[in-house]
């Protein structure tokens, strides 16, 4: 045999023997494998101990600090499905800084990195304690059992609560039930979060508001509420609904109020409005009024999961117009606010009458102004009757500045009083709003002054609003 033959044996022998070598810890098909893709081994084949667990991470990016982060998140999510709930907002924050998580004696033990076009290929191996991830994965196995079981107790007392027409009350045990899933993992799909909030939907979907017996110069209505799901649709009993309209504060200053209204065992309510400051004329708007258990929902899973509920909550809608009608206005009504200054004479003006009518003008009130000097009550009295004999009702007042104070760069102007709706045919008072006390501050004290009586008329309206209808 020629020599060059057996050197060439010998290399041969020598190379297989070091790939056999080798394959004692990695397959000759991983190596091959590691060695074109310019990888380590352990990429796809992890050696770790026995009492060991390893998780391979890949982060791809074009900066290797990202592309490292992204290699962790991959981590956590395996150990998320090995576990079986989500742990990564548990521990993104102890692996990615410390590159460990000290209650599963987890740590990373390799890094490789790897530039192919531009980008930055990371991977990362995790080692862990197999005893710890074990019981990890057992706790998290008999909590998602615990779920369940408080689920299941959950929708039953809801079935039974919607069997018997109750159906807000099936719709916040759903929430409940709904929250528990948000908590983690469930095995049956019945009972997954987004299942749940879609069983929700469905109650909200099928539930109609109708309204009737309306008398839109007080307003009033009867409002119902129907599950329309079934060929003879019930009424349902303790619905929650959300009574919507215009009005205005003691301040003047426009808002919507909302009120709730809770139906009956017939399934309806009777809408009266005891809001004194309610527009005088407008829209009713009557919505499901299921807010706790989606302010519950969103603070369980965010605002992306309740979007569709509230837009069922906003198709649910039913409405009617009303133009409230004053009897007190409609019989004739004088106002009258004296304005007196600081040494007790009555001033040339009328702004806090202004003010009154004014704001209710807004809602449509016509009331008549008079400008009388006659201080002595019961000669004010005698002279309205005379000149105004068409009239009912008179708003009287009287206001005064009691005290002006340099302040701040300005001047504080403190202006007290009361007003009171008499009835002429026998002066009577029909409400008294009781001491009134305003504050304002202006660089100008005239301002200031003219601002308090202003606010004085404004104070006064929304207190005798209640007595105009």
């Amino acid at each position: 045999m020629k020599r060059s033959t057996v050197v060439r044996r010998s290399l041969s022998l020598l190379l297989l023997a070091a790939i056999l070598t080798l394959a004692g810890c990695s397959s000759f098909t991983t190596l091959v494998r590691s060695g074109m893709e310019g990888v380590p081994a352990w990429v796809y084949e992890p050696q770790v101990s026995n009492s060991q667990l390893a998780f391979v991470g890949q982060g791809v990016d074009a900066g290797v600090f990202n592309a490292r982060l992204l290699a962790f998140e991959d981590i956590l999510s395996q150990l998320s499905s090995y576990i079986g709930e989500d742990v990564s907002e548990r521990y993104y924050r102890e692996l990615s800084t410390t590159e460990a998580i000290a209650s599963l004696r987890l740590r990373i033990t390799q890094e490789h990195v790897k530039t192919d076009g531009g980008r930055n290929i990371v991977h990362l191996l995790a080692a862990g304690d197999a005893n710890l991830l074990a019981q990890a994965r057992t706790e998290a196995y008999n909590a998602m059992l615990d779920r369940q079981e408080r689920i299941s107790a959950i929708l039953a007392q809801a079935d039974a609560a919607y069997r018997h027409n109750r159906d807000f009350e099936a719709i916040s045990l759903y929430a409940d039930a709904a929250v528990i899933a948000s908590e983690g993992n469930v095995e049956r799909k019945d009972y997954r979060f987004d299942v749940l909030v879609g069983k929700i939907e469905s109650f909200v979907s099928a539930l109609k508001i109708s309204v009737s017996k309306v008398d839109g110069t007080v307003p009033t209505a009867t409002v119902t509420v129907r599950r329309t799901s079934r060929l003879l649709p019930p009424k349902v009993m303790g619905a929650s609904i959300l009574a919507s309209f215009d009005a205005r504060n003691g301040m003047g200053e426009a808002y919507v109020d909302r009120v709730k209204f809770n139906t009956a065992s017939n399934g309806s309510f009777q809408f009266r409005p005891t809001n004194p400051g309610m527009a005088g004329n407008g829209e009713i708007l009557f919505t499901v009024d299921v807010e706790d258990a989606i302010a519950r929902l969103e603070h369980a899973a965010g605002s992306d999961s309740v979007s569709a509920l509230k837009a069922l909550v906003e198709e649910s809608g039913e409405r009617f117009a009303y133009r409230r009608v004053s009897p007190v206005a409609s019989a004739g009504t004088l106002v009258d606010i004296m304005e007196f200054t600081l040494q007790g004479a009555l001033r040339d003006s009328s702004i806090a009458s202004d003010r009154l009518v004014v704001e209710y003008g807004y809602d449509g009130l016509s009331l008549t102004q008079v400008f009388s000097q006659e201080q002595e009550e019961e000669d004010f009295f005698s002279e309205l009757k005379r000149d105004y004999p068409g009239y009912r009702f008179l708003i009287y007042g009287r206001a005064g500045v009691s005290d002006v104070l340099s302040m701040g760069g300005g001047h504080t102007a403190l202006v007290n009083g009361s007003v009171a709706l008499f009835d002429l045919t026998d002066g009577s008072v029909v409400k008294d709003t009781g001491d009134i006390r305003i504050v304002t501050w202006n660089v100008d004290t005239e301002a200031a002054v003219d601002e308090a009586f202003r606010r004085f008329g404004l104070i006064a309206s929304s207190l005798l609003d209640d007595k105009l209808y």
